[in-house]
C-alpha cells in the first residue's frame, strides 16, 4: 500500500522549501528530488501567502511541467489548486 503524504524531507532538501528573502536556483542529479523539493516549496510559499503571479518554475520538457503540476495540485489539492496555479508561469528551457 502507497502513502499519498508528501515525502519528509530533510537536510538541503528541507532547507530549501523554508529558505525565504531571495531566489533559489535548485541544481541536483536525475531522481534526486527537485521535483519534489519545488513542489513542496510551492504549496508553502502557497500557505505563506504569496502571490503564485510571483513565482516562476523553469523545466526542460513538457512532460517536466506536467508532473511538477500534478505534484503540486497533489500538495494544495486540487480545489484550492485550480485558481492558485493559474496565475503561476511555466517556462520551458530548450
Amino acid at each position: 500500500m502507497t502513502s499519498s503524504a508528501a515525502p519528509q524531507l530533510e537536510g538541503d532538501a528541507h532547507a530549501a522549501v523554508l529558505h525565504r528573502g531571495s531566489h533559489l536556483q535548485i541544481i541536483a542529479s536525475a531522481g534526486s528530488g527537485k521535483t519534489e523539493v519545488v513542489a513542496q516549496r510551492f504549496a508553502q510559499l502557497m500557505a505563506d501567502g504569496a502571490d503564485p503571479a510571483g513565482i516562476i518554475a523553469f523545466t526542460f520538457t513538457e512532460r517536466a511541467a506536467d508532473e511538477l503540476k500534478a505534484r503540486m495540485t497533489k500538495q494544495l489539492g486540487p480545489s484550492l489548486a485550480a485558481p492558485r496555479l493559474g496565475g503561476m508561469i511555466y517556462l520551458l528551457c530548450r
